[in-house]
């Protein structure tokens, strides 16, 4: 069983997935907890208690248990449900982790209830992908300060015209004389803003697509707004930076190669982003994203296609750009980016992938006992079927990294490795067999069919056992590695109670008594359906028939072609790029790293010399954090000590003292704070004059 909290705005939320003996899965809430407490401790204290609420019966509001029996707590339910939790996830908040390590029975840190058989704690792999882009975008001074004036800033093109109706109409207008007179990008559509919202995680790459899709309207609103407003605004300031950005040619080519690398990010964000993704893929995403960030930058790819392209596009035609105190300045033309802008910016950009490796390996480890999952994946088998594998078949061996993946998932969750071994070889190939036969089969439901067809009898019992294999594809059914369910629960209650981000009062208000009205009327049956067709016939004729003939198949594509949406142009990006990392990968994903492949001398030199102070500090901080994890996993038991290297017993030695001081350090902020929030003692008023209302003598 494995449970997932996240909290916003004073709601705790507590869901599960359990597999019963047919590994079925069943996601559901556990509870929802109101001001369950910010710090650890009470995050702690909340998981029990919604253990206990979810085991209780009549729990409803206090007022409406007046005069109904007393609730019920099952307590062995309570205790049987509490063993058999054995993973817990939450997001990167330091509470929330914190949490999970008070929670842990291996865990030094004391003072509160554990969880008996908790043995993995995992950190949402979501969120873990958006430091991919906050963190490294942060450490180079050129990438940082085109994210403050584009996207992050207080007074950011994507925040003014978030937080102005006005400003959205300008642009809006601006947009459609874009479109009108051609640009580089020449979509279609309405674009009022550039869809930015701090909690999304596509908060980077939209915005800075957008931008350069529309970059003639950004342009000419940001003209408009710093001509309108005083020159001491914020507005105006935000305009003025943004002019003063894009009239440089290497800033406008930066800009179009941080779009294309959050894209890549923004492609990895959304694999993760679902209530329970597929586990036993995420090593071969991570592999996929390292290739297209380096055929990105390092194999100069996106300059054949992508943002980067259409930044090159932009700088083909000449522009004047109005900057604020200062003459129109020309940007773009014949010979606007020379050779050597576009070597500095990859060189920048190359800089940047070494970065996000560090950050990957930090935030996707290799230690980590959730990707050992990935020995369950299943290959589709090519030619033939081949017949069905006999007890006494001969199984070939799997190779050395599965059969070390099943060693750790083996000691970890307390299994004999010998019998795993054997068992693993011979339900994969059935396994196997089941994807290859049935098309769109999932690896999970693959592999329950597996078990099913050598545990239907006894005898198939007898010849495939079992039992070592079925306990760990209990854990790998149930493993979600991600709270993305809780956020997306927490969005759609934000609308159904009117405070969605992105739509007004009206908006909300007749979708609400829509809904409220829909709900009313009696479901619509096929004979009412009947009556609404002869009724919409006889007022306006026999409906068409859809054309499938050649000619209007060429018609159709014809008119995709000529009609591009933004969405359309970003599938056609992802394709074109994906299409380009497959042409020019040269090495095994396994062996991927950045120094595997040879660099181009001078983008070399250029990302030498780009690799900054604040560069190596956010390495050493990801080091750093990269060992404590390490060193949390072996106390945690799901990591040997000689995987430390040499220095184990030192490094094992600094992590527990650290721990011990924390702890202390924690212990002592909670009895400051049970101390504040204790009333003070009443004084000894005997024989001495009180005085008092009547009302308080009446109490």
């Amino acid at each position: 069983m494995s449970v997932s909290s996240d909290e916003r705005n004073g709601r705790l939320l507590v869901k599960y997935a359990a597999s019963d003996d047919q590994l079925n899965v069943q996601y559901g809430c556990m509870a929802l907890l109101r001001d369950a407490g910010g710090s650890a401790y009470g995050i702690a204290a909340a998981v029990h208690t919604a253990v206990e609420r979810f085991c209780t019966r009549r729990v409803l509001h206090p007022g409406l248990n007046a005069g109904k029996p007393r609730r019920e707590c099952n307590l062995p339910v309570q205790e049987h449900i509490r063993d058999r939790i054995e993973m817990f996830t939450a997001d990167g908040a330091a509470n929330e982790q914190l949490a999970a390590r008070l929670l842990h029975p291996g865990s030094s840190r004391s003072n509160c209830q554990k969880l008996p058989s908790l043995s993995m704690i995992l950190r949402d792999k979501a969120h873990a992908t958006r430091r991919l882009t906050e963190r490294t975008f942060q450490a180079d001074p050129n990438l940082d300060r085109t994210m403050q004036a584009v996207v992050t800033g207080e007074t950011s093109v994507a925040r003014l015209l978030k937080n102005s109706r006005l400003f959205q109409c300008i642009f809006e207008q601006e947009v459609c004389k874009q479109v009108r007179s051609g640009s580089a990008a020449g979509m279609q559509g309405s674009v009022r803003d550039m869809s930015f919202a701090k909690q999304r995680f596509d908060s980077t790459a939209k915005p800075l697509g957008r931008c350069l899709l529309s970059l003639d309207a950004a342009i000419s609103t940001m003209d408009i707004i710093c001509r309108q407003r005083p020159t001491t605004s914020k507005e105006h300031r935000g305009g003025r930076d943004f002019l003063t950005l894009i009239s440089e040619p290497r800033s406008l080519l930066l800009m179009g190669m941080l779009a294309d690398a959050s894209d890549e990010c923004l492609v990895l964000t959304r694999f993760f982003d679902r209530e329970a993704f597929r586990v036993e893929d995420m090593a071969e995403q991570l592999s996929a994203f390292r290739r297209q960030s380096r055929c990105l930058v390092a194999e100069k790819g996106c300059l054949g296609s992508g943002y980067t392209n259409l930044a090159l596009s932009h700088l083909r035609r000449t522009k004047l750009v109005p900057v604020p105190g200062h003459s129109p300045v020309a940007l773009g033309g014949q010979g606007a980016v020379s050779p050597e802008t576009v070597t500095d910016c990859l060189g920048i950009m190359v800089a940047w992938s070494r970065l996000a490796d560090e950050v990957a390996q930090t935030e996707f480890p290799e230690h980590e006992l959730l990707a050992c999952f990935r020995v369950f994946n299943l290959a589709p088998l090519d030619g033939p079927k081949r017949a069905r594998p006999s007890a006494t078949s001969i199984v070939p061996a799997p190779v050395p990294a599965t059969q070390q993946d099943l060693n750790r998932l083996a000691d970890a969750f307390k299994v004999d490795s010998t019998c795993l071994l054997n068992q693993f070889r011979e339900h994969q190939r059935i396994a196997e067999l089941e994807f290859a036969r049935t098309p769109g089969l999932s690896v999970a439901t693959a592999w329950r069919c597996a078990l099913q067809q050598t545990q239907a009898n006894s005898r198939r019992r007898r010849n495939f056992p079992a039992q070592s294999l079925k306990a760990l594809l209990h854990r790998f059914m149930v493993t979600p590695g991600s709270t993305a369910g809780i956020e997306q629960n927490f969005s759609r209650l934000k609308r159904f109670l009117g405070e969605h981000w992105q739509g007004s009062e009206v908006a909300e208000e007749r979708r609400l008594v829509l809904q409220l009205a829909q709900s009313a009327l009696p479901a619509a049956d096929n004979e009412l359906l009947g009556k609404a067709r002869l009724i919409w016939a006889s007022t306006f004729g026999e409906p068409r028939r859809g054309q499938s003939g050649k000619l209007w198949r060429i018609a159709e594509t014809q008119l995709q072609e000529t009609v591009q949406t933004g969405a359309a142009w970003l599938r056609r990006r992802r394709q074109d790029s994906t299409a380009a990392a497959t042409a020019m990968a040269r090495v095994l994903d396994a062996a991927l790293s950045p120094a595997a492949a040879a660099t181009d001398q001078a983008v070399e030199a250029s990302a030498l010399a780009a690799w900054t102070e604040r560069h190596e500090k956010e390495a050493c901080f990801q080091r750093a954090a990269h060992a404590k994890r390490q060193c949390a996993a072996v106390q945690e038991g799901v990591l040997p000590m000689e995987a430390l290297g040499p220095e184990a017993t030192q490094q094992m030695a600094n992590f527990q003292e650290q721990e011990q001081t924390r702890q202390r350090n924690l212990d002592s902020r909670q009895q400051a704070l049970a101390k504040t929030r204790t009333p003070p003692q009443a004084p000894n008023i005997h024989g001495s004059r009180v005085l008092c209302t009547r009302r308080q003598w009446l109490s």
